[in-house]
């Protein structure tokens, strides 16, 4: 045993004696870092219990600005959140192109106090199936580049909070835009659709300007597609 022990120590002191300078520097930077921050560990859910995985798992921070630090989940919903700096967390969970709803935006948020050098395990992230709000916005004329303002048009929802959370950009080429966002299924949701800079029309043709109206996807509804087109600048 005390040769084993030698031996080990022995080989340590070899290792260290022959690494770069800069790399006993990463190493001490790794330690110290580990020591001042936290771990939030847990898994996120479906509503049935059923595990969700390849979903971003993010610790949103409750103070001025908030930091997150993301993760994604594994094939049982597990997730490991490292390099947190101490505070006030709330536990989210983002799909991007997803219909997994984020129970920050819809729902009760898991919140947690992290504190340095400590590992927080979570209750359960539960994030209900929702239906996929996807909005296509037609530019036939090519109007919607630069020098109408930023941003053009303005796409979004009011949560529950009465806050506006605007929607996801998901893809752009020359003929107009596609956003998305996953919305509560089988309840009325308020859209906004802000145009300040074009005239705009629906699927019916009705011009619309700034505008709140409510949009409902069935229960069970994968994705509620809305469409919309430039009509003009003003």
């Amino acid at each position: 045993m005390e040769l084993g022990s030698y031996s080990m120590k022995h080989t340590f002191s070899a290792i260290i004696r022959v690494l770069p300078s800069g790399a006993l520097l990463f190493l001490a930077a790794a330690a110290l870092h580990a020591q001042t921050t936290g771990i939030i560990q847990g898994v996120v859910n479906d509503a049935s219990g059923q595990a969700v995985s390849s979903v971003f798992a993010a610790a949103v921070s409750a103070a001025a600005g908030g930091k997150q630090y993301l993760a994604v989940t594994s094939s049982n919903g597990a997730f490991s959140i490292s390099g947190v700096a101490p505070g006030t967390y709330s536990v989210c969970v983002q799909e991007p192109g997803g219909s997994h709803l984020d129970p920050c935006l819809w729902g009760n948020s898991v919140r947690v106090q992290v504190a340095a050098g400590q590992t927080v395990s979570t209750t359960p992230i539960i994030a209900v199936k929702g239906t996929l709000l996807q909005v296509v916005v037609n530019d036939p004329g090519g109007l919607w580049k630069s020098g109408y303002g930023n941003p053009e048009i303005l796409l979004g929802v009011i949560l529950p909070s009465s806050l506006f959370q605007p929607m996801r950009l998901a893809s752009s080429n020359a003929l107009g835009k596609s956003f998305d966002l996953a919305i509560p299924a089988g309840t009325p949701v308020k859209m906004s659709v802000t145009a300040p800079h074009f005239a705009i029309s629906d699927s019916q043709g009705i011009s619309l300007g700034a505008t709140v109206a409510p949009v409902q996807a069935a229960a069970g509804q994968a994705s509620l597609p809305l469409t919309y087109t430039i009509t003009g600048a003003k």
